[in-house]
């Protein structure tokens, strides 16, 4: 069993830290086609999938979604996780993705009274508050301290006859890097029973933090990450979704493009025994700025019979054609199924898709997996992640009708899910989530209004305790 977390007020202190590369957890495309114009004086409304100021640039097409988050481009090429992390002291600590393609190093340096510990290699915890599946994954396991002396656990850190000092946490890439994404889990503790936390500044010109996924009590600010602080704790322990029991967990992307990134730290809440442990995944992108072309994003979705598959390009350059590939439980071996032309040269958003007509009805009993494979003019190629299909459709977890809609869908929830509240989730392009809310106990079904919704596909999450349910919702 994993030590309890955290900054209590008794002598021990099992706080943990986590620092993980991991990749977006779900990555969903939306498409373009709700066309009109509002006058050019109108301001665009970033992901909405209409021209709002009449410019002919639809959402991220125009440059004044440059900056958006709407239009945030997550890499999803080839994405991978640091492993295990060695090092002792202050650093340097150091893990890499599979086979050495990046290497990430940490260093950290501490001011006043503040102090730093690392285990280094830890273990995620068992919940599902990430975008991405890395429960159980290896982490980067650090203790900071702001006062590795505290007087009293109960009194709040601002005082001011109160020590705390500062470090500096720096992380540093063998390669420059685009929009890594930082998974974090078990920040925050308590002194007696009232909630504190590391605070964490992004000190890097350039750089800021947007919020992807988390607990209720996962704070993600565009310079900074915590726990909430100063709320009553009823439980202590694990990371869990309600704000008032265990830590936080979250995932947030690092926005921005560069080969080293800085977090100042120190406490906020109350004292408890001066110190908070996190643990960290990175999830990278191994190269894709070497790539001629940017993938933004991938996904297939049920169309009655026929399976949708969409994909969406950030950017080409001498990208020739593209060729979805197939194969089912049965085969060992992905097959060309159809070939399409590729833009050829684009600085801004492709959108591409291909429907497999009746294949339901051919692979019955079987799970689908699809891919795209991209070729360059010379030759050269890449792929999109595995996409995967039930296509047993009456045993899916989540029942979503009528699919694809236009005006209402009803999503019914799996069977015996009802023993506590859920919680809904839809995200659209990159991750960015467009709606959650909770299920009460018992409920069986919701109800959701997609009249006013972008057309392309959305990802729909039900998570009821441990168990996380996902399907694929298209809109046309």
């Amino acid at each position: 069993m994993r030590p309890q977390n955290r900054n209590t007020i008794t002598p021990s202190l099992n706080v943990r830290w986590k620092l993980s590369a991991t990749a977006v957890g779900i990555v969903t495309i939306l498409l373009a086609g709700i066309f009109g114009t509002m006058g050019t004086n109108a301001t665009e409304i970033c992901g909405n999938g209409i021209d709002d100021d009449g410019d002919a640039l639809i959402d991220c097409e125009d440059p004044d979604c440059t900056n958006s988050w709407d239009c945030l481009v997550i890499p999803i090429g080839d994405l991978a996780e640091t492993g295990n992390w060695t090092g002792s002291g202050f650093g340097p600590f150091a893990a890499s993705t599979p086979g050495g393609e990046v290497v990430v190093t940490a260093n950290v340096t501490v001011s006043g009274n503040a102090n730093f510990q690392a285990t280094p290699v830890g273990v995620m915890g068992t919940g599902a508050f990430w975008q991405r599946g890395i429960q159980g994954k290896p982490s980067f396991e650090t203790v900071v301290y702001w006062d590795k002396n505290p007087e009293s656990g109960t009194t709040d850190i601002d005082r001011a006859s109160d020590d705390k000092g500062r470090g500096v946490m720096t992380f540093a890439f063998s390669e420059t890097v685009k929009n890594p994404v930082l998974h974090i889990d078990r920040i925050g503790g308590w002194g007696g029973s009232i909630s504190s936390s590391a605070k964490f500044t992004v000190t890097t010109p350039g750089v800021t933090l947007v919020r992807m996924t988390g607990t209720d009590d996962f704070q993600v600010t565009g310079t900074t990450f915590f726990r909430t602080p100063d709320i009553t704790t009823t439980a202590v322990g694990e990371a869990n979704q309600s704000a008032n029991i265990g830590t936080a967990a979250g995932t947030m992307v690092v926005k921005g493009t560069f080969s080293s990134v800085s977090f100042s730290y120190t406490g906020v809440g109350v004292e408890g025994t001066g110190g908070d442990g996190i643990e960290f995944i990175w999830t990278l992108d191994t190269g894709s700025a070497l790539l001629p072309v940017e993938w933004l994003g991938s996904a297939a979705a049920w169309e009655g019979e026929d399976a949708r598959i969409f994909w969406q390009t950030a950017r080409e350059l001498n990208s020739d054609f593209f060729e979805v590939e197939r194969k089912n439980t049965e085969t060992e071996k992905f097959e060309v199924i159809h070939k399409m032309q590729a833009a050829g040269a684009s600085d801004h958003k492709q959108s591409y898709e291909f429907l497999d007509m009746g294949i339901a009805r051919m692979v019955k009993g079987k799970t689908l997996f699809y891919r795209i494979r991209q070729v360059d003019m010379d030759g050269s190629s890449t792929y999109s992640p595995q996409m995967e299909l039930s296509s047993n459709l009456e045993k899916q977890q989540i029942s979503i009708f009528p699919n694809p809609a236009s005006e209402k869908v009803t999503i019914q929830f799996p069977a015996g899910s009802g023993n506590e509240a859920g919680r809904l989730f839809v995200t659209g392009i990159s991750g960015r989530k467009i709606r959650e809310e909770v299920i009460a106990v018992g409920e069986d079904a919701e109800i959701l209004d997609v009249s006013e919704w972008a057309k392309g596909i959305y990802i729909i999450r039900y998570v009821n305790g441990q168990q996380v349910y996902t399907r694929n919702l298209v809109v046309k």
